[in-house]
């Protein structure tokens, strides 16, 4: 995610910077890891230690969703076409998903 977020440096410098900032805390995080087990399990350490993790998921999905609507807002199919596909035209794409039909008919 690191090295993926230096494409976005010229229109969202911020997803390069909480990509860095959440490398940082990888590292971090680690070595309250560290601390916690040599502690013996110290509760204020293991509290340290889950608002750290918790952080890190934060700015994990921070930059995902900064990312997703760059992408869509730099590249919708809409932009190239006069309609936007319908959710399920968009799910039969999918090479993982079973196609399904837009209607359904009566038993």
């Amino acid at each position: 995610m690191f090295i993926l977020s230096f494409f976005f440096w010229k229109d969202k410098k911020i997803i390069t910077v909480l990509s860095t900032l959440t490398l940082l805390g990888l590292g971090f995080q680690a070595w309250l890891g560290k601390t916690v087990v040599d502690s013996n399990l110290a509760p204020y350490k293991i509290t340290l230690h889950m608002i750290m993790a918790l952080i890190i998921v934060a700015m994990i999905l921070y930059v995902i969703f900064k990312s997703k609507t760059t992408f869509k807002t730099l590249y919708t199919p809409s932009a190239v076409l006069p309609f936007s596909p319908s959710p399920l035209d968009q799910l039969n794409q999918l090479p993982f998903f079973v196609p399904i039909s837009n209607s359904i008919s009566p038993p």
